[in-house]
Parts: C-alpha cells; structure tokens; sequence
C-alpha cells in the first residue's frame, strides 16, 4: 500500500519521528516572544553583531521558506493533477490501461513532491534554531556590556571620591595658611602639590578611559540599532511565512482528504462495472 493510500498516513509536511517533525507555528511565535522578551531584559543596551553572518543567514532562511512555499504548490497541482486522472478513469472505461500508468506515474511526482516538502521544512526547523542561537549570543553581548556599564560607573564614583579628597586637602592647606606656620604651610603646599599632580594625571587617564568607553558604547549602539532593525525586518518576513506555510498545509490536507475520497468513489464503484459487462 503506497502512502496516499494509508487513511492514517501522516500529512503534508508531518512526521512522527525527531528530526522530521515540522516547523509548527507554535517554533515560529515562540521564537518571536524570545526576541521580544530579551529585548525587554537589555534595554538601552548594546551588543556586537556579526552583521554578515546574520545576513547570509536570513536570504538563505528566506530562499528555505520560499522552496518550502513552491513545494507546497506543486504538491498541490499534482494533487488536482491526480483528481483529473481519477475523473477521466470514470469518463472513459475504454483507457483503463492508460489511464492507471498515467495515475501511477502522478502518484510517483506527488511523493516525490511530498518528500520534497518534508525535506525543506526541516532545513527551515535548522534556520530556525540558528536564528535563536544567535539570539542567545545577542543575550551574552548584552551582559558584557552591563558588565562594562559597571565598571564605567565604578571608574566615575572613584573620580568622585578624588574630586572630594582633593577639596579636603584644599581646606586643610588654607587653615595652615591662616596659622602662618612656614614650615607646615611648606610641607602642605608640597604635598598638595603632589595631589594636584596626581588629581590630574588621574583626571586625564580618567577622561581617556570615558572617551574611549564612550566611541566603544556609540559604535555598540549604533552596531545594536542596526541589528535591530535587522530582527524586524526578518520577524515581519517570518510572519507573512507563517502564514504562507499555514494555507499551504490546509489546501494539502483538503487535497489530500479528497484523494481519499475519490479512491473510496473507486473501490465502490469497481464492482458496478464489472456486473455491467457481464
């Protein structure tokens, strides 16, 4: 028994066992809320993209979709290519012969087509997975620069906490001063100039270190904004997919539940003939 003539056979694009279980729309939407929910978690911030990889990433996710969707087409026609065949059969008894190699051969392009379909849906099933490594690696850029956000604010409240050193030092110098004491004023004025040294060495390691962290975190954000914008647009494209596969996989079941149909209208009607001849 060939499958298409199985009631029980799996459909269109179905399959039992791990790695031929179909892309569902339930992958699709759960990829897009873990899009969605660590965008949430990151905020403002920002990561390093690989913007070739994600590009040759998505034309190749996109050209699956698309060989999926033409799939599912053909499969479609050699379904009302095989209805036609079952009609004529009925039309004319005289091409009997014909007629059953000509639906043979159909039967052969519509598994053929089949198997064609179960094949690109699983390469789909991979882009996707990719898709959601990729996110992951998103997440981990995310956390490195929360990371390096930290430190900055680390960097800014050690700045601080020098600024105020430096102005306690700047009040003991002046009340020295009053005392008109030389040699403590001496002293003081020399090690207050060694603070004022360091306070600006300090003060310019400091500005290179924010002036460098802050081309880092402009480029990070820019990088982040493109990726972004990269993600919506691959989400609206998995969307309109989604929808694409979904009427796809309803006009192969309606397909599918008539050729059952027709091959029931076949067993019946095979006896009906043969009490005709005789």
């Amino acid at each position: 028994m060939s499958p298409e003539d199985d009631p029980h056979s799996p459909l269109l694009g179905f399959s039992s066992i791990g790695e031929d279980v179909p892309l569902s729309c339930g992958d699709l939407v759960r990829s897009r809320e873990l899009g969605r929910r660590s965008r949430a978690c990151s905020g403002l911030h920002t990561r390093t993209p690989e913007p070739d990889v994600n590009y040759r990433g998505k034309s190749l996710f996109l050209k699956t979709l698309m060989d999926a969707e033409a799939a599912a087409n053909s499969a479609a026609i050699q379904l009302v290519a095989f209805k036609d065949a079952m009609e004529d059969e009925f039309a004319d008894s005289r091409r009997c012969a014909i007629d059953k190699r000509r639906i043979t051969r159909q039967r052969g392009l519509l598994l053929e087509k089949l198997e064609d379909f179960r094949r690109i849906n699983k390469s789909v099933r991979q882009k996707l997975k990719q898709l959601q490594d990729t996110e992951d690696d998103r997440i981990e850029s995310d956390h490195q620069t929360d990371m390096l956000l930290k430190k900055i604010s680390q960097a800014e409240s050690v700045n601080e906490q020098l600024k105020r050193d430096v102005r306690e030092s700047e009040r003991k110098v002046e009340e020295l001063m009053d005392l008109r004491r030389e040699e403590q004023v001496a002293e003081l004025q020399a090690e207050f100039h060694d603070l004022r040294i360091k306070y600006a060495n300090l003060l310019k390691e400091a500005q290179r270190t924010r002036d460098a962290e802050d081309r880092e975190v402009e480029k990070l954000r820019q990088e982040l904004k493109s990726h972004r914008e990269s993600l919506s647009a691959a989400e609206q494209s998995l969307f309109e997919c989604r929808g694409n596969l979904r009427r796809s996989e309803r006009e192969c079941s309606d397909e599918s539940a008539s050729v059952r149909r027709l091959q029931v209208q076949v067993c019946n009607a095979t006896p009906v003939r043969l009490t005709s001849r005789r």
